[in-house]
């Protein structure tokens, strides 16, 4: 095997590695993300029944 094919080779091994890893990353962070934007909707739709609640106990 000629040097620049072994060179070229370990690069894209590399580079495949990256991408990999990245890619791992995004869907980690996408569902923090996913579950962060469930659990605020959750928690808004608790408040405005709590708050509707309170102001059928009030009146």
């Amino acid at each position: 095997m000629d040097k620049k094919g072994d060179n070229l080779r370990g690069s894209t091994q590399i580079m495949g590695k990256f991408y990999h890893s990245l890619s791992i990353f995004f869907d980690i962070y996408q569902n923090i993300l996913l579950w962060n934007i469930i659990y605020s909707k959750k928690m808004t739709a608790t408040k405005i029944l709590t708050h509707n609640e309170d102001s059928k106990l009030n009146s």
